[in-house]
């Protein structure tokens, strides 16, 4: 009996050490801190996290995003927030990463609005004393109170000031959303496995990509210049946008 038992405890480290860790590891997050810089004395800081095993060779997208926090500054002074918590249905919410090059797509790079956080091509849902950002083919800029900043608008194809990798990043509490904040159900009507099937179709009711080129950017092996059979695809701007950024 006493062998049986130290055979099962046996097993169950092996089982620790051979499977558990690498499931673990898995399960690890690839993190990120980036900065903007606008026009106007206005700048954006942020974090985000995704998993590991997705990077290189990967075009991430919002529904890969696991934690995300953007802060706005105007000459040094807060002017507004958001994060992946504060996501609701009515919120814009549209993401493009290569992680292989770990940059941000900006215009001109064959997908029409490649960032859309919490602000729509017209500037005006970021929320009553809500801060977004968008990145469209008029130009990058902010939005604060549901108003657009139009100060702080940038031209269309300027790349983010710094994009670094540090997976020892601490996350703000609001940025992420785990399995205890997931399994009470933050979004209301929102279960854990419905959440990124959600994303992803506003992603498309928006317009923000056709079925086609989500199935383009998702593949694992598209890079630059394949991703896009996006390009040549003509992806139209968001309906409400009147501009795309």
């Amino acid at each position: 009996m006493r062998q049986i038992l130290l055979s099962r405890v046996v097993r169950v480290a092996v089982c620790a050490v051979a499977v558990c860790a690498p499931a673990l590891a898995k399960a690890q997050d690839a993190r990120f801190a980036f900065r903007w810089e606008g026009a106007g004395g206005y700048t954006m800081t942020g974090v985000m996290a995704f998993d590991a095993g997705l990077v290189p060779g990967r075009i991430i997208r919002e529904t890969d995003i696991r934690c995300f926090a953007i802060e706005g500054f105007r000459d040094g002074e807060a002017i507004g927030r958001w994060a992946l918590t504060d996501l609701n249905e009515e919120t814009t919410w549209r993401l493009f990463f290569d992680a292989g090059d770990e940059r941000f797509f900006v215009e001109g790079e064959g997908v029409r609005m490649p960032q859309a956080w919490n602000m729509n091509g017209r500037g005006d849902n970021c929320g009553q004393g809500g801060f977004g950002f968008n990145l469209g083919n008029l130009g990058q800029d902010l939005c604060v109170d549901n108003r657009i900043l139009t100060e702080s608008r940038v031209p269309p194809p300027q790349v983010f000031a710094s994009v670094e990798r540090n997976d020892d990043l601490p996350m703000p509490a609001d940025a992420c959303f785990g399995p205890d904040m997931l399994s009470g159900d933050p979004l209301g009507s929102f279960s854990k496995d419905r959440f990124g099937k959600h994303v992803a179709q506003r992603a498309i009711a928006q317009n923000a990509v056709s079925p086609q080129v989500e199935d383009a950017v998702q593949r694992p092996e598209a890079k630059h210049g394949q991703e896009h059979a996006a390009a040549e695809l003509r992806i139209p701007e968001e309906n409400d946008s009147g501009r795309g950024g």
